[in-house]
């Protein structure tokens, strides 16, 4: 490879990530997730923190249920749920009634119709029926 050609590249993909990595003026982009709508009407303060972690745990259990206007476009993994259970326990009050029946229903354990103890201490939810 010629230097030119590896000047000519570098120079490429620097200006490609530069531009990748541009923010929209907007603030959100037409892709953004569920969380970062949430996050971007917490901070406009168009809701209440009580809103904001129930909309967030609702992202992450049910998303199905968020009103329309914090469906995101983009899907967002949630590796780990603890971080906004907690948050949500911890801040229990800050919830409406309405919410706090909902969010129990979204933490509840569900009632499976049929499932198999194992010695080793865990369920497995049966696949084949009773």
């Amino acid at each position: 490879m010629s230097k030119g050609y590896l000047i000519s590249l570098l120079i490429l993909l620097t200006g490609s990530m530069l531009i990748g990595a541009r923010e929209p003026e907007s603030g959100i982009s037409a892709t953004s997730s569920s969380f970062e709508l949430i996050e971007s009407a917490y901070e406009r303060q168009e809701i209440s923190y009580g809103d904001r972690i129930f909309y967030q745990l609702q992202a992450a259990v049910a998303p199905g249920d968020l009103p329309e206007r914090y469906k995101g476009e983009e899907i967002r993994i949630v590796k780990c749920g603890t971080p906004l259970v907690n948050q949500v326990l911890d801040d229990w009050d800050q919830l409406s009634l309405n919410q706090q029946e909902k969010e129990a229903s979204y933490l509840s354990r569900p009632d499976l119709d049929s499932e198999y103890v194992y010695s080793w201490n865990f369920i497995v939810p049966s696949c084949f029926g009773k």
